[in-house]
């Protein structure tokens, strides 16, 4: 159970910060760049943001940008 937690949290890990970077390249990349790894954390969670909101609208109907 605990390899599959740690499985799903990779892999959640791995498409916020691909969202992050698709969103917002220029702003994600600078962190990065900036800040090495420990931007990373910040990165997921402004990932994550974005997907929530997606998620959201497109449970509203709404179209996302």
């Amino acid at each position: 159970m605990t390899a599959l937690l740690a499985g799903v949290l990779a892999l959640w890990t791995v498409v916020a910060l691909v969202v992050a970077l698709l969103a917002h390249p220029a702003q994600t990349m600078t962190r990065l760049e900036r800040d090495g790894v420990g931007a990373v954390p910040a990165v997921v969670q402004q990932g994550t943001t974005t997907l929530v909101v997606a998620m959201r609208h497109r449970l509203a109907g709404r179209t996302v940008r």
